[in-house]
């Protein structure tokens, strides 16, 4: 599910197939219901490197990942907050805790 307005629209019912089911709690925040999807999963986090700068060799082209600090995954719970008016959702929040 992506963050912001993308899911503006969307019906429960759709937000409920695009999330395999319904949500871990429901809120009232400001007046909007409010449905909080939570689940732990992996994450890639991209380091100071970036992908657009090419490498300096052929034997750093030929790198491992796992012989690299380019990415580090980590286990995070995202949530995943839907809010709706009515019966359609006008945005999602999206946040990652990392113990």
């Amino acid at each position: 599910m992506p963050g912001g307005e993308a899911v503006a629209g969307m019906t429960k019912e759709q937000v409920r197939l695009a999330m395999d089911g319904n949500p871990t709690t429901y809120r009232r925040i400001n007046g909007q219901e409010v449905w909080i999807y939570a689940n732990r999963g992996p994450s890639l986090s991209k380091s100071v490197n970036d992908f657009s700068t090419a490498p300096d060799s052929t034997s750093e082209r030929n790198r491992n990942f796992t012989e690299t600090d380019e990415f580090a995954a980590t286990h995070t719970r995202r949530r995943f907050m839907i809010y709706f008016q009515g019966d359609r959702a006008v945005r999602c929040q999206i946040t990652e805790e990392r113990p």
